[in-house]
């Protein structure tokens, strides 16, 4: 038999066993979520910049611009946004351990802003646009522990797959939002437009609440009920609803404290963090950052029957589009199934790409197949959209025990940031040394890698309380 008691705003059911259940509106939760992922939506931006920029600074337009770069400069304007994402990313999981999620957060609107101000002022200076790079990187690198890390800390397990998948679904958004600007608008202002957007982060999410799991850690309870109070949609004045929530938070806590933090060494840990890790390998090396950062020029190598920055746009309506599936399928039929279809399609896609730059390579007559490379990168960014490029960033959140869950966080995001540079400064030296098709030949195979390694080593988390969680690493993989 159950009780209930209704007041305006919540509903609360105590069954036979004494465990509370919870019914209220979870817009709150949504609200913050989406909020935190304006920083989001700035990495995406900053990535993207690269493709409408690169021509234009390099000379392959008629755009006459005071800055030029040459070939090694171009990718190292590239690449040094991954490397400052590695240096940011190292210290993110102890700034938001020490500091608190949310300020940390508000705190990385700066080097955002001051990165594009660099760039917009460079006249001439390729160096300076090289720090601007750098710097905006720090950023990157930090928001990408920190956004899916809070979103984590706030949601109810029955929506942590849906606030989790935000991060990429406002990650393509903007990386959409530029390659529009950047087909559009004179290069000075699509910058300077994207130099706003760390200010309407900064504007917009001041007002959020900080994550209750960290308020907990710092014995501030009541300060965590009141963050608990606005995002589960609770009364202004004291309510006992919060109160199983505050108690599940407080004795994670102190189990973790208990157990002196899990060691690398203990034997459930050392695999949600060797997943972890094999996860952010294989989510950087399918190549997706690749396709992204050059896919104006992968544009004009394939001879697309298209113009280069229509295709563009095309793959960022994919990627936007693509994230509506986990979005709403990802707490339904879970992650693992997700994955595999990423892993698998993408497989196909990058061989179906291999095999028409081959056949462009060798003189055969490819006239009637130009709209293949279109049409392969489409269902390549938008199955990788579904699964592989989303679900790491919050699987680490999900499978990491508490206690070193930021410290983790940060050198997987360092971890995931340096493969990005890799892949973004070999791609196009790769491309013109032993050709695209080598190039996706070898992609291709790490996504049937990918396969395997969700295959056998990648649990699914659907609808388990981290708690849960961390009982099924202690038994099994699987």
């Amino acid at each position: 038999m159950t009780t209930s008691r209704e007041d305006t705003k919540s509903l609360v059911i105590c069954d036979d066993a004494g465990y509370t259940k919870i019914g209220h509106s979870k817009t709150r939760q949504h609200v913050a979520a989406i909020l935190a992922n304006l920083a989001t939506l700035c990495i995406g931006m900053a990535n993207a910049w690269t493709a409408p920029a690169l021509p234009l600074i390099q000379r392959q337009t008629d755009v006459i611009l005071p800055l030029y770069a040459t070939e090694e400069q171009a990718s190292w304007i590239s690449s040094l946004l991954p490397i400052g994402a590695v240096v940011g990313a190292l210290p993110a999981g102890y700034l938001a351990d020490k500091l608190g999620r949310r300020r940390v957060l508000l705190m990385m609107a700066l080097p955002f802003f001051l990165g594009w101000m660099l760039i917009v002022l460079a006249a001439d200076s390729v160096t300076q646009v090289y720090v601007g790079r750098f710097t905006i990187g720090l950023a990157c690198g930090a928001c990408t522990v920190l956004v899916p890390l809070y979103n984590e800390e706030i949601a109810e397990d029955s929506i942590r797959g849906k606030l989790g998948v935000y991060f990429d679904f406002v990650l393509n958004i903007g990386i959409l939002f530029m390659y529009v600007l950047g087909s559009y608008l004179p290069y000075l202002c699509f910058t300077l437009i994207s130099g706003a957007f760390p200010v309407i982060f900064y504007a917009s999410f001041y007002r959020m609440p900080e994550s209750p799991t960290f308020l907990v850690s710092k014995h501030l309870f009541l300060e965590a009920e009141k963050s608990l109070l606005w995002l589960r949609n609770g009364s202004i004045v004291y309510d006992t609803d919060t109160q199983p929530e505050i108690m599940r938070l407080i004795v994670r806590m102190r189990e973790a404290a208990r157990t002196d933090r899990p060691s690398l060494f203990n034997m459930s840990t050392f695999k949600a963090v060797a997943i972890v890790f094999g996860l952010m390998f294989f989510q950087q090396l399918d190549g997706m950052n690749a396709v992204i950062y050059y896919s104006v020029q992968i544009f004009q190598e394939a001879g697309s029957s298209l113009e280069p920055t229509y295709c563009t746009m095309i793959i960022g309506a994919a990627l936007v589009l693509a994230m509506f599936v986990p979005t709403f399928t990802v707490d339904k039929i879970g992650r693992r199934p997700l994955l595999l279809l990423s892993t698998i399609g993408a497989t196909f896609s990058l061989a179906f790409l291999t095999i028409y730059f081959y056949f462009k390579q060798n003189g055969f007559d490819i006239e009637s197949w130009r709209w293949l490379p279109l049409t392969s990168l489409v269902i390549y960014v938008t199955v990788l959209s579904m699964g592989l490029s989303p679900l790491p960033f919050f699987m680490v959140a999900e499978l990491v025990p508490t206690a070193i869950k930021g410290k983790v966080s940060a050198y997987a995001i360092s971890f995931n940031r340096s493969n990005t540079f890799l892949l973004t400064k070999l791609f196009p030296y790769l491309v013109i040394t032993i050709g695209p098709d080598r190039t996706f030949g070898i992609l291709c195979c790490l996504c049937i890698l990918a396969t395997l390694f969700v295959s056998v080593c990648v649990p699914e988390t659907k609808g388990r309380s981290r708690e849960e969680i961390e009982l099924m690493m202690e038994t099994s993989l699987t």
